[in-house]
């Protein structure tokens, strides 16, 4: 049981560390294109 816990508790941290740059990547991108379209 006690490693089913710990599985459950780092697959959202591991989702996260795969998850999250590539969420900043998409943030950047956008952020690089919409002052383009703003302007």
């Amino acid at each position: 049981m006690p490693c089913v816990l710990m599985f459950s508790i780092a697959e959202p941290t591991l989702l996260l560390i795969v998850v999250e740059p590539s969420l900043l990547y998409v943030t950047y991108d956008g952020a690089e294109i919409v002052p383009v379209v703003g302007s």
